[in-house]
């Protein structure tokens, strides 16, 4: 919007937290995959198996493809990250 001339007060909708809502969001994201792999590495109760761990850790190649998926995209579809171009 920034580079359109345009001022984000014009938005209908704005988040509370704004983009500090987004990185504590995604930093809360970060520490959910580091708790899961302390977990997958060190079990609470159990000796640490193969089997566990690959089974403790499976949210994290879904989590990755979820993220991967908007990459994917624009490089098959062959898009611009042109903030100029945009249309808003």
């Amino acid at each position: 919007m920034k580079a359109q001339g345009q001022s984000i007060d014009d938005l209908p909708f704005q988040a509370i937290l704004g983009v500090y809502g987004s990185w504590f969001g995604l930093i809360m994201c970060g520490l959910c995959v580091l708790a899961q792999f302390f977990v997958a590495v060190a079990p609470v109760g159990t000796k640490p198996n193969a089997y566990d761990f690959f089974v403790n850790m499976l949210a994290l190649p879904v989590i990755l493809a979820f993220r991967q998926e908007r990459a994917t995209w624009k490089w098959w579809k062959k898009c611009s990250p042109k903030s100029d171009d945009t249309d808003i």
